[in-house]
């Protein structure tokens, strides 16, 4: 897979060298909280608390981040690039695609 997270400066995500929309600020938050820790298993709770701020969370926020992940890992090559695993999820990427 040839993807790139740039996380200096803003969030953006490189496909084959083709910027991909993320789709607003929360899609670019998932991928930074993701990113950040690549290669570890996030909990699914500070996911949650990274991608919504005190006050915004919506009715079912584990709903809805099923949600942003799926369209996220749609966003690259390898459908094993975001893992569900064991109470989190896991950006599987080598950590020199990330700045």
């Amino acid at each position: 897979m040839r993807a790139s997270v740039q996380l200096l400066g803003p969030v953006q995500l490189r496909v084959r060298d083709e910027l991909v929309d993320l789709r607003g600020a929360r899609q670019q938050r998932l991928l930074a909280v993701l990113a950040l820790h690549h290669g570890a298993v996030v909990s699914t709770d500070r996911v949650i608390d990274a991608v919504w701020a005190e006050g915004e969370l919506p009715p079912d926020p584990r709903s809805t981040l099923r949600t942003y992940l799926s369209r996220l890992r749609h966003s690259f090559d390898d459908a094993h690039a975001i893992e569900s695993r064991d109470g989190g999820y896991c950006l599987s990427i080598a950590e020199t695609v990330v700045d």
